[in-house]
């Protein structure tokens, strides 16, 4: 009955407002001829508005498109450096990977959807936590101590709320991790479905430093500097881009633009 009401009211806000209606199917369908696409996750051309964002409409997703991933796939590690560290339209640029791990402890086991994100991940979305700090930049050279930040959601859940859980462990796989932090209760993510529980950082041990430059896993998210458009961000992008197809042919001349196939 409230799949029913909700295709109805769906329904109804397509009669009521059909010029918005087909500027969000256009932005969903947005494809171009290019080695890199980006468009913008503006709050209402996305099926879940980015809650918990500083200055949603500044954050983009970046993606890399080959001839097996289609437009919008995924980037590597080595790509994803290049492209943060030459990429000035860019306030800061972040990658990310979902992961899902078993939990186990004094409370009951269970498996949590989580997130390895590049340790300026929180800063490239302006996400503060509200119980000690989120992950930095300095975390990920960190090879003595692992390092967890956990969900609002799972605070409540597994730790009762408790104000003093910063320091205190949560065991994932077997390996304990240190709590440095808890997220606002308005942070869901950015994926569509269910909301991540906890962000592992990417450090210099980690499996993703040392992935080829052909092994595309990664999402990428960034934060355009003030009065950059994404179209501006395209532009340099596909040049960077370009330019690492020239010097890895291997792994990277596949994501040139292919004749006819822009959407």
């Amino acid at each position: 009955m409230s799949m029913l009401q909700d295709i109805r009211y769906g329904l109804r806000m397509i009669v009521k407002a059909p010029a918005f209606t087909l500027l969000a199917l256009l932005a969903l369908a947005l494809g171009v001829c290019a080695n890199t696409t980006i468009f913008s996750l503006v709050n209402g051309l996305v099926l879940r508005p980015l809650t918990g964002i500083r200055d949603p409409e500044r954050v983009v997703a970046v993606y890399t498109s080959d001839y097996s991933s289609g437009l919008y796939g995924s980037s590597s590690y080595p790509d994803y450096i290049d492209f943060r560290n030459q990429a000035d339209a860019f306030e800061s640029l972040a990658a990310y990977d979902q992961v899902v791990q078993n939990v186990t402890g004094e409370a009951y086991a269970e498996r949590l959807c989580g997130i390895v994100v590049s340790a300026n991940y929180f800063d490239v979305l302006g996400v503060k936590a509200q119980l000690g700090r989120t992950l930095q930049p300095p975390d990920e050279q960190n090879t003595n101590e692992q390092l967890v930040v956990i969900s609002d959601a799972l605070w409540r859940r597994r730790f009762g709320a408790n104000p003093n859980v910063v320091g205190q462990t949560l065991t994932l796989n077997a390996k304990p991790y240190t709590i440095v932090g808890v997220t606002d209760p308005g942070f869901h993510g950015l994926r569509l479905g269910t909301p991540p529980e906890f962000w592992l950082p990417i450090t210099v041990s980690s499996e993703y430093p040392k992935s080829s430059r052909g092994d595309r896993g990664l999402e990428l998210t960034g934060r355009l500097k003030p009065g950059v458009t994404p179209a501006q961000a395209q532009t340099q992008l596909t040049t960077i881009a370009a330019r690492l197809a020239q010097t890895y042919p291997e792994t990277n001349l596949g994501t040139l633009e292919r004749p006819n196939e822009c959407a």
